[in-house]
C-alpha cells in the first residue's frame, strides 16, 4: 500500500455518515450552537474521528501481528476556532459533556502526566505528537468544544477516537499537511505519551478505514488489504456495561500483557539460538526463525513452561539482571505487577489469534462451503483463547457472548482490549431482531447496573 493522501475535507455530511445522514445535520448544527453560546464565536472548522470494532485478532498487533478492524459511524466530533491574534498560545478545550471540566493550557508549555487519569490527556499527547514529528515551535492559541457518541470504556476505541480528532485539529490549525499513513503513525505513537503500548490498530483504522469494508491490518510497514464481508450476516454490537478502564490498569492487564509478550519472545528467541538484541515482539521471533504458525505454537509448547514465570526466573532464564529485565521490557512511566509473568499463555494466543485473522481473511475471499458457520467458530475460538490463555475477558463477557450465541449468533468474542466493554456478534441478517430481543430478555433485563436511556446505546447491528 503506498502512503495515502492527507485525511479528506468533505462538505457533504451523507458522505461521512452514508448510513445514518438524516440525524447528522441536527448533530453539528447542535455543535456549532453550543461553541457559540460558550465561546461567543462560530467555529473555524470541524475534525472528527471514528471509533471502531476489531472482528478478529485481539491483543497481537502490540506483538507485531496484524487486526481485522472495521471503522464504525459513531465518532468524536471536534468543533474548532484558530485564534490567530491571540499571541498568548492559549488552549481552551470543553465538552458537551459537563462531567468533562473546561481545561486550559498554554501551547508551549504542554506535558503529560501519566501517572494522574484526565480528559484532557489525549489531547495533550496529541499536541506532543503532531509538534515532536513536525518540529513545531510557534505557539498556537485554539479554542475547541468536544462531542463524542463512541461508548466509552466499551472497547470501541473512544480514547484513540479522541486522540486522533486531536491530531487533525493540531495538525489542520498549524497548516500541517500530513499523509492519512502518517497521520495513524503519529497518533500511535501519541498514546506512549500517556503510558499506553498499543500496538497502533485503533489509530489506523480511524484514518485509514473506508465505507463498506473491514480492513485487514499489517504493522511495520503499515498496510491495509480490504476485506469483503458476507452480504447475508450482520455484526451486531453489544455493550456488558462493565467499563473497560485499561489505562487505569494498565500495571496488572493491558501494559503487563505487552511485558509478558517481550518476555515470551526473548526467552523463546534464546531457546532457538537468536540474539536478544534482534527480537522485541513475537512476530520477531516468528520472522527470523522462518516458522510458520503452527511450528511456533510447537516452540511455545516445548521451550515456555505452562506455569507461571517469576521475575527471578525470568532473569535466570535471560542471563540478565532483573533490574535490566524492568529497564528494557517494562512500560516506562508505569508500575508493572512482577508476582507472576504466564508467558506460556501469552505466547500460545498470540500465534494461535494470529493465524485466526489470516484465516478469517481467507475465509472471507473463498465465498465457500458453510461460510457463516466457518467464521464463527474463528470467533468463538478466538473469545475462548481470550477468556483462557490471555485472561482479558470477565465473567460478564463470558456470560454475554454464550447468550448471543443462544441468541442466534453462529459467532461471538469481546471486542477491543477486554476486562470489560463490549462483544461483536456474527448473527445472520434474518435473525437480528430475534436475537436482539433474546439477549435483552437474558442479559439487560436481569442485570443490576443501570443502563443508558437509549437501547440503541448499548446493543445495535453495525457496517462499516
Amino acid at each position: 500500500m503506498s502512503d495515502l493522501p492527507p485525511p479528506e475535507h468533505k462538505t457533504s455530511l451523507e458522505l461521512i455518515y452514508p448510513f445514518s445522514s438524516s440525524a447528522a445535520p441536527s448533530r453539528y448544527e447542535t455543535l456549532s450552537n453550543k461553541f457559540k453560546e460558550v465561546y461567543g464565536c462560530s467555529p473555524d472548522f470541524f475534525v472528527r474521528a471514528p471509533g471502531r470494532v476489531n472482528l478478529i485478532g485481539e491483543h497481537v498487533d502490540y506483538s507485531g501481528y496484524p487486526v481485522l478492524p472495521f471503522a464504525l459511524e459513531q465518532d468524536v466530533v471536534v468543533a474548532v476556532k484558530h485564534n490567530k491574534d491571540d499571541i498568548s498560545g492559549k488552549i481552551v478545550l470543553m465538552n458537551v459533556d459537563t462531567s468533562f471540566p473546561r481545561t486550559e493550557f498554554i501551547s508551549s508549555e504542554i506535558s503529560v502526566d501519566a501517572s494522574c487519569h484526565n480528559w484532557t490527556n489525549y489531547f495533550q499527547a496529541a499536541f506532543l505528537g503532531i509538534k515532536e514529528h513536525s518540529k513545531l515551535e510557534a505557539k498556537i492559541s485554539l479554542s475547541m468544544l468536544v462531542q463524542g457518541n463512541v461508548p466509552m470504556a466499551a472497547g470501541l476505541s473512544s480514547s484513540s477516537a479522541w486522540v486522533c480528532a486531536s491530531s487533525l485539529a493540531i495538525s489542520r490549525s498549524y497548516g500541517v499537511v500530513l499523509s492519512k499513513t502518517e497521520m495513524a503513525n503519529i497518533a500511535r505513537r501519541c498514546e506512549r505519551f500517556i503510558g499506553m503500548e498499543g500496538g497502533g490498530m485503533d489509530q489506523a483504522i480511524s484514518f485509514l478505514a473506508q465505507a463498506g469494508k473491514a480492513k485487514l491490518i499489517e504493522f511495520n510497514p503499515l498496510t491495509t488489504f480490504d476485506v469483503q464481508l458476507p452480504s447475508d450476516a450482520s455484526f451486531v454490537i453489544c455493550n456488558s456495561l462493565v467499563e473497560a478502564t485499561k489505562y487505569m490498569t494498565a500495571g496488572t492487564n493491558y501494559n503487563k500483557r505487552v511485558v509478558e509478550c517481550r518476555l515470551a519472545a526473548a526467552i523463546l528467541a534464546k531457546k532457538l539460538g537468536i540474539s536478544r538484541e534482534q527480537v522485541r515482539k513475537l512476530k520477531d521471533v516468528q520472522t527470523i526463525s522462518k516458522a510458520s504458525f503452527p511450528e511456533m505454537i510447537k516452540y511455545t509448547h516445548q521451550f515456555l513452561k505452562q506455569t507461571s514465570y517469576t521475575l527471578p526466573e525470568v532473569s535466570a532464564e535471560l542471563g540478565i539482571e532483573q533490574d535490566q529485565i524492568k529497564t528494557e521490557y517494562f512500560t516506562k512511566g508505569v508500575q508493572i505487577d512482577t508476582t507472576a509473568f504466564k508467558l506460556y499463555n501469552r505466547a500460545l494466543h498470540v500465534f494461535s489469534e494470529a493465524g485466526r485473522v489470516y484465516e478469517f481473511r481467507d475465509t472471507c475471499s473463498s465465498g465457500s462451503g458453510d461460510l457463516l458457520k466457518n467464521l464463527g467458530d474463528l470467533m468463538n475460538a478466538s473469545h475462548k483463547s481470550c477468556s483462557e490463555d490471555y485472561e482479558c475477558s470477565c465473567p460478564e463477557l463470558d456470560e454475554l457472548t454464550e447468550i448471543c450465541r443462544q441468541g442466534g449468533a453462529v459467532g461471538s468474542r469481546l471486542t477491543g482490549a477486554g476486562w470489560g466493554g463490549c462483544v461483536i456478534s456474527l448473527v445472520p441478517s434474518h435473525l437480528v431482531a430475534d436475537f436482539q430481543k433474546t439477549v435483552i430478555d437474558k442479559y439487560y433485563s436481569v442485570m443490576q447496573r443501570p443502563k443508558p436511556q437509549n437501547q440503541s446505546d448499548y446493543i445495535f447491528p453495525t457496517q462499516p
